[in-house]
């Protein structure tokens, strides 16, 4: 029972940085049920995915259309759903990729990580740290 209360606190608040309605708020956290589901995450984590994409000032509709790709990235590269929300929002921010390329800047980075280049939970732990620097020095998104 106290893990439901902190749930829907957290849910709360997360629908406040949306200014989600009540309504809205049920829908996502039905929403977010089957992003746990699909994925085998924990809707904690999810919930902090959420809450990460709505701070880096996406919108509810936006949010909802990265979570599932950003779910699968993190369950992918084994590391948490906020900081691959965080990764995903440096990029867009330092290197200009589109949230459209969502899906192909997460495959991107798997196959580095899977050519040994790095760990995907280091990148999503590094990267929003170190995009703005790259960006300071010329490096860009595809065009």
């Amino acid at each position: 029972m106290t893990e439901y209360a902190g749930i829907e606190r957290q849910l709360t608040r997360t629908g406040i940085k949306f200014d989600a309605s009540r309504a809205q708020m049920n829908a996502l956290h039905d929403e977010m049920r089957g992003v746990a589901q699909d994925t085998a995450m924990p809707v904690q984590e999810v919930l902090a995915l959420f809450d990460a994409l709505a701070e880096a000032g996406n919108d509810l509709a936006t949010s909802q259309a990265l979570s599932k790709p950003v779910a699968r990235a993190a369950q992918a590269m084994g590391g948490l759903g906020d900081d691959m929300a965080k990764t995903l929002d440096a990029a867009i921010r330092s290197f200009g990729i589109a949230t459209s390329e969502a899906e192909r800047f997460f495959d991107m980075v798997a196959y580095g990580g899977a050519a040994g280049k790095f760990e995907g939970s280091d990148l999503a732990q590094y990267l929003p740290k170190l995009a703005p620097i790259g960006r300071t020095i010329g490096m860009e998104g595809p065009r």
